[in-house]
């Protein structure tokens, strides 16, 4: 893999490899700022997409046909579905849903995107491999599990909306950008993989949690991301 593109879709997620970055191109398409640069041993191309599942489809879609990346990774924060996680827990893409989904009138199940030959868009099993590995950077108190990851034009922040979502669909947690990068990576063959920390517990109190919790968080995941590098 020669060239590296990684998302992220707030100035959080972004900020701390931006810093490390050395810097050799920016430009600016589609109003995305894509920095082209070197970051450790790899040269990668760093851009935040904006919030939302089109804004990061777009921004994936420009860095396969602009910028020609051999893999894209996803990065950022998230909201924890399963009880078992904490905050700044990290989670290692297995597969994405787009939880939102919803064409059960015409006899698909929720989830189901209509026409397509999968809604479960899968990461790359060496990249899932090589993402484990590095994780043993990331202190020891830190839960790292590697599982199926939602998401939604939506902040979770209901106890009652993250349960079902839970028990339905069986995610570990929760963001809205992960699965529309996996689902235009898989149109485009291009390997992927996201990796999120938790910044809150999607619940009734995940307004103030994430507020509190988004930097530290946001810093795991860029952790565990430069460690990656080294190994790829």
């Amino acid at each position: 893999m020669k060239l590296i593109g990684i998302i992220g879709a707030m100035e959080e997620e972004v900020l701390v490899l931006r810093e490390q970055m050395t810097i050799t191109d920016v430009r600016s398409i589609a109003q995305i700022e894509y920095a082209k640069g070197n970051l450790g041993n790899r040269e990668i191309v760093l851009a935040k997409s904006g919030i939302g599942k089109v804004n990061a489809a777009v921004c994936a879609q420009i860095m396969i046909d602009i910028f020609k990346v051999d893999a894209l990774i996803n990065l950022g924060v998230a909201g924890a579905l399963s009880p078992q996680l904490n905050i700044c827990d990290v989670i290692i893409s297995k597969e994405f849903v787009q939880h939102d989904v919803d064409v059960t009138a015409f006899g698909y199940n929720k989830g189901e995107i209509p026409q397509m030959e999968t809604s479960v868009f899968r990461a790359d099993s060496h990249l899932i491999h090589l993402v484990e590995k590095a994780s043993e950077v990331l202190d020891s108190r830190t839960q790292v599990k590697t599982g199926r990851i939602l998401s939604g034009d939506q902040f979770i922040s209901k106890t009652e909306d993250k349960e079902w979502l839970y028990q339905f669909y069986g995610g570990e947690c929760t963001e809205m950008e992960g699965a529309a990068i996996a689902q235009v990576c898989h149109l485009n063959r291009v390997a992927f993989v996201g990796i999120r920390s938790v910044s809150d517990k999607a619940d009734n109190s995940a307004d103030m949690d994430f507020n509190e919790f988004t930097k530290q968080a946001a810093f795991n995941s860029s952790k565990l991301l430069l460690k990656l590098l080294t190994l790829l």
